[in-house]
């Protein structure tokens, strides 16, 4: 799971230090940090770039990162209609985005090659079925856990879903429920939030939508 907490670095912090952090970021691509400050509001971000910049232009390696951080940084925030932006992001080959909340604090950085959008909804994956027309490889296994390559049905769902930037997602599972839950938890090490819906009986998309408090879709 990408970890955005390492990405993020106060603005007092040597130059020095911020390339050792820099250095040991994996990925290349994303080689970005987000400056913050004693308050933690967001201040600039700073690239290996940006430090050369500003070694070239006088200042020493000794010195605050704040004097060598971009303050013309590139965000989006929480709760706002993001979609052509983030468009216009990708498009531009930017990597590393941060999100942030409304007193200008990060939420979470995004990854633009993973990160297609922000969709504003919460889904509903209904996997509670028994898969009848797939017999005999339901007998044991409920279809969702089905493999697909390397991972199951419902894993490929869930992760298309993170790709829009939908973390909130509930499962609505009955036969073989156990198989499922176990092996997706409660979604946080995919850093989203997965909860269950019980079926007793097969309830179908209306009726599992009913136990989804308080968060209800508004039908036109």
């Amino acid at each position: 799971m990408f970890d955005y907490l390492e990405h993020i670095l106060l603005q007092d912090e040597e130059a020095r230090a911020a390339l050792r952090v820099l250095d040991k970021l994996k990925n290349s691509i994303s080689r970005t940090l987000f400056i913050v400050d004693a308050d933690d509001k967001i201040a600039g971000s700073l690239t290996d770039g940006d430090i050369r910049r500003g070694l070239l232009n006088g200042l020493e390696i000794s010195q605050p990162i704040k004097l060598f951080m971009n303050k013309g940084f590139r965000f989006i925030r929480e709760g706002e209609d993001n979609v052509e932006t983030i468009k216009s992001y990708r498009k531009n080959k930017f990597g590393l985005i941060p999100l942030l909340d409304a007193d200008g604090r990060i939420s979470k950085i995004l990854d633009l090659a993973t990160t297609r959008s922000i969709l504003p909804v919460t889904a509903l994956l209904m996997a509670g079925g028994k898969g009848e027309r797939l017999k005999p490889l339901t007998d044991n296994t409920p279809k969702p856990m089905l493999m697909i390559g390397d991972k199951p049905i419902i894993e490929h769902n869930i992760d298309r879903l993170i790709a829009f930037g939908i973390t909130d997602i509930y499962i609505s599972v009955q036969y073989l429920k156990e198989q499922i839950m176990e092996y997706l938890g409660d979604g946080s090490a995919k850093g989203i939030s997965i909860k269950y819906i019980i079926e007793q009986v097969p309830m179908g998309t209306i009726g599992a939508l009913s136990l989804i408090n308080p968060i209800q879709p508004k039908w036109p």
